[in-house]
């Protein structure tokens, strides 16, 4: 299991005081690159054998 910590800003949280679908999408998207680097693969080591993450939904 990989763990992040974030600080929740108040312009992403919606009326109902709920993490908006957008922020939560982008501290995904940032998770899964944190844990990928932490890994040993780095945007360059991706590029070369073209592959990257997909956000599907």
């Amino acid at each position: 299991m990989y763990v992040k910590d974030f600080e929740i800003r108040w312009s992403e949280v919606d009326a109902n005081r709920h993490l908006a679908n957008s922020a939560y999408i982008n501290f995904m998207s940032h998770t899964r690159i944190s844990c990928l680097m932490d890994l040993g693969f780095d945007y360059k080591t991706m590029a070369i054998h073209e592959i990257g993450p997909v956000s599907f939904y």
